[in-house]
């Protein structure tokens, strides 16, 4: 299982700093900025940033900006759906992710930050693994 591990993180790194954003609006009502603060990075194999992030939300004062990344992650050779399901519990425990809900080959976890609570999903599929961070 360590060799596993050393190989799923050897793989391309890619930064989930998804945060908890916040829609701020200057006194035109124009989106003036957005704030945010990492809740995860993690190196998770054949995944980039460009890929994983995408934004919705309005541009109201202080209405919330969701923020969702998905990505069905494909194991590299010597590797199963259940190595790297494994590699992402144990970093996503070191992260402060709490409150695991395993089901059949899949686990959902919650964090906070600043006020909003972001969801973690990790399940295997028959294509691979399907990893989404969800906030609300």
């Amino acid at each position: 299982m360590h060799a596993t591990w050393r190989r799923v993180t050897a793989t391309v790194v890619a930064v989930l700093a998804l945060a908890a954003l916040v829609a701020c609006s200057s006194g035109d009502g124009t989106l003036a900025r957005l704030q945010s603060e990492p809740v995860w990075t993690l190196a998770v194999p054949g995944t980039t940033v460009q890929d994983v992030v995408t934004r919705d939300g309005g541009s109201s004062l202080g209405q919330r900006v969701v923020a969702k990344a998905a990505k069905t992650l494909v194991p590299e050779d010597g590797a199963t759906a259940t190595d790297v399901v494994a590699a992402l519990t144990a970093s996503a425990e070191d992260s402060g992710w709490s409150d695991p809900s395993a089901t059949d080959g899949s686990v959902t976890w919650t964090k906070v930050v600043d006020g909003v609570t972001w969801s973690l999903y990790v399940g295997e599929q028959d294509d691979g693994v399907r990893l989404s961070l969800d906030a609300s």
